[in-house]
This record gives structure tokens, C-alpha cells and sequence, in this order.
């Protein structure tokens, strides 16, 4: 508009030059709106709540986790020895919930089921990942195919926190 308004005043542009004109800017911004309201709505279908655990209290998430991670572990083939809830941290508007996590596997299915929690939705993240193996006194001298192992470690979680308020 005022780039329009200063040419009309200097009658250096037509009547018509200067709807043409108009026209052209209306059009110009009406398509960039609709680009910028296209990639907000974007936005907003890709739903990141879908990442993070769905209960945002420490101990229906420390549950959450829990009940993820044994399924994972049977679905696996591993048995489940113990689990044990670590204390939640709070980080500015997230929760990091952790549980503790020991089961016994042979290789190949600890392979599948490590992949499988760092690939499951919401999000798990392992760390301090121990892995020993079973020792087999019943059948020394016997060449074992796949040992047996004892694979502990934690497994952690984000809550949103703010979407508690």
C-alpha cells in the first residue's frame, strides 16, 4: 500500500498499472499465507506428544515403563529377573522417568530385544547396559551353541511435565 500510495502521488503509474498492481500483491500474499498456514497445520499433524509417555506422574510413568519393557523382553523370548524404579528427574519442563531392568536372553534374542525398546514409541533411551554371561557348570567340557547371558540395564523415558498444569 505504500509503495502504491507513493506512485499515485507522483502520477508516475496508470489507474490501471496501479489495480494490476494491487492485484498482483493481493495475490502474492494471499499465496504465502496459504503456504505458511499449509506448513503450520504440518506442524501440528505430526504430533510429538506421540514420543513421550503418556502419563506425566513419576509413578504411573516409572509403570508405563515397566509394562513396555516386560512385554518387549517376553515377546523376545528373554525372562524377566527384576526391575527396579530409579528416581525421577525433573528438567525444566520435562520428567525423565528410569527403571532399572535385569532379564536373562541368549545373544541373538537380546539383539532383538535391545532394538526393540530403542525403536518402541514413546521413546526409551538405554543406558548403563551390563552385559554378562551365564556361567554352565552342569556342562563343562561341553562346547555350548548359544549361551545363556545376564543383561542388566536402565531404561529411561520423558514425560511432558507442563501439560500436567
Amino acid at each position: 500500500r505504500l509503495v502504491l500510495g507513493l506512485l499515485l502521488r507522483r502520477s508516475s503509474i496508470g489507474n490501471q498499472s496501479a489495480l494490476r498492481l494491487l492485484d498482483d500483491a493481493t495475490e502474492a500474499l494471499q499465496y504465502n499465507r496459504d503456504l505458511l498456514q499449509s506448513a503450520l497445520d504440518q506442524v501440528k499433524n505430526k504430533n510429538g506428544r506421540q514420543h513421550f509417555l503418556k502419563n506425566t506422574g513419576a509413578a504411573l510413568a516409572a509403570s508405563e515403563i515397566q509394562e513396555t519393557a516386560k512385554s518387549l523382553i517376553e515377546v523376545n523370548g528373554g525372562k524377566l529377573v527384576s526391575m527396579q524404579v530409579v528416581p525421577f528427574k525433573d528438567d525444566g519442563g520435562y520428567r525423565r522417568v528410569t527403571v532399572n531392568v535385569q532379564f536373562i536372553s541368549s545373544m541373538s534374542m537380546l539383539r532383538k530385544t535391545l532394538y526393540a525398546v530403542e525403536t518402541v514409541q514413546p521413546y526409551l533411551l538405554l543406558d548403563n547396559v551390563s552385559i554378562r554371561s551365564q556361567a554352565n557348570t552342569l556342562n563343562k567340557g561341553t562346547p555350548v551353541t548359544e549361551p545363556e547371558l545376564i543383561a542388566q540395564f536402565d531404561v529411561s523415558g520423558y514425560a511432558l511435565v507442563a501439560d500436567s498444569k
